[in-house]
């Protein structure tokens, strides 16, 4: 596998060597100082560049990347929804296990792009020089919830575990599935809120909540595992009532630091109308 230097050299000398491509720039975990460094790390790369178009028809420059092993051209991508924009992104997976998200900028979208991000460092500058800030995670702080949002997350939950519980009564266990992950990301988003309150929200827990671990209990980590079952009908319902239990401590939390009203009447109408019509 090749080195971060290496790598760094190949994504510095294409750009050099590249007249159209005019800055380059780093983003992501590569410039997070927080985030645990790794080779499976991706090199998250942006060249801004004079001509797209030409770039996009020549396409074997990318060849200098390396061997690819699989690549997604994501904004050509049919099953993505996602509205066509002014930029162009190669994601490339290469055999010696390195892999490059590289997005192609027109020179005129420079300026948006850079403020884009807060985890973004220029590596080269063959222009003007646009000094940046220190990169950090800032842009990916969780954001304190309007008593709006905290009242939507709780409803959600509630309305969604009915789903849950008519899915598992049909034995339509995909259903069900499904609707514990809904009900899962609501309680994922009451723990961030009750995480961000307690380092004034000046702290993210990643993307997919994936450094969540380090800001929870051992209890509440192991619980909020448990609410990851096997599709059989036991296992879920089980989840289901640990994800209960969880969702309602988070929410009572929540509620006493940002001083919302909890809609307990509403928790607890639900879970009598669970237990009295279905199980």
């Amino acid at each position: 596998m090749r080195t971060e230097k290496e790598m760094m050299a190949i994504i510095l000398g294409a750009a050099e060597q590249e007249e159209k491509i005019r800055t380059a720039v780093l983003n992501g975990s590569r410039v997070n100082n927080l985030a645990k460094k790794d080779h499976w790390q991706d090199y998250d790369i942006a060249y801004i560049v004079t001509d797209i178009e030409d770039l996009l028809l020549r396409e074997n420059w990318l060849e200098q990347f390396g061997e690819i092993l699989i690549m997604q051209r994501a904004d050509d991508f049919s099953l993505s929804s996602t509205a066509k924009k002014k930029s162009y992104t190669f994601l490339m997976q290469f055999t010696d296990g390195n892999r490059i998200d590289l997005t192609l900028v027109p020179l005129e979208e420079k300026e948006s792009f850079l403020k884009r991000d807060s985890l973004t460092k220029i590596l080269l500058e063959k222009d003007q020089a646009h000094p940046l800030p220190p990169p950090d995670d800032s842009f990916y702080w969780i954001e304190q919830p309007s008593i709006s949002k905290y009242r939507d997350c709780c409803n959600e939950f509630w309305w969604v575990s009915l789903y849950v519980i008519k899915g598992l009564e049909r034995g339509e266990l995909l259903y069900s599935m499904e609707h514990l992950n809904i009900m899962r990301e609501m309680l994922l988003q009451m723990l961030d809120w009750n995480i961000g309150s307690k380092y004034d929200f000046k702290v993210s827990t990643g993307k997919n909540h994936k450094f969540i671990q380090q800001f929870l209990t051992q209890s509440q980590w192991k619980s909020l595992l448990q609410t990851y079952p096997q599709a059989l009908p036991d296992a879920q319902l089980k989840a289901f009532w640990k994800m209960v239990h969880l969702f309602e401590e988070a929410a009572d939390e929540a509620a006493a630091q940002f001083q919302y009203p909890y809609n307990s009447a509403e928790a607890e109408n639900i879970k009598d109308f669970i237990r009295k019509s279905f199980l």
